[in-house]
């Protein structure tokens, strides 16, 4: 059994890391609630709780196998990491906010973060566009115009 602050539970994703710990985050209030495993294996405690924003209906959360949490805000059109292991920000991502951001994915070594997204011209016309950032500053270093739909897996 969990126990967890203000336990109202309106759960948005639940991910275990490489290390065992477990990362549940709560809509509201919006909320990252981190769990670590005891020594014997039998039960979670709770760690941390990390405040993720005000509205998750403009934000949403990604969380990595490595402990990496990527805190997408639409309307900002930013991208923030946070390592939680270590609780230190790790970089911020700017990217156009006139995108309709589809799909946010860090290479498997995390040195890479990829963002697919569509854009509207005046006429309406979508392209499709993916944008290539250094992991290490946030730096944009390739855009991308697509020709084909992406599908996700």
């Amino acid at each position: 059994m969990l126990s967890i602050p203000n336990s109202e539970i309106s759960l948005e994703c639940l991910s275990f890391l490489e290390n065992g710990d477990l990362i549940m985050v709560n809509q509201t209030p919006y909320r990252a609630h981190v769990f670590t495993q005891q020594k014997n294996g039998s039960k979670l405690t709770h760690k941390l709780t990390i405040k993720l924003g005000s509205d998750p209906d403009t934000t949403i959360v990604i969380i990595t196998p490595k402990g990496k949490l990527l805190i997408v805000n639409w309307y900002l059109g930013t991208i923030t990491k946070w390592d939680i292991e270590k609780l230190k920000f790790k970089a911020l991502f700017l990217y156009d906010p006139n995108y309709d951001v589809q799909h946010v994915k860090l290479s498997d070594d995390e040195r890479l973060l990829f963002v697919y997204g569509i854009k509207y011209d005046k006429s309406g016309e979508a392209s499709s566009y993916i944008d290539v950032y250094l992991d290490q500053n946030g730096m944009k270093f390739l855009t991308c115009k697509v020709s084909v739909n992406l599908i996700e897996n």
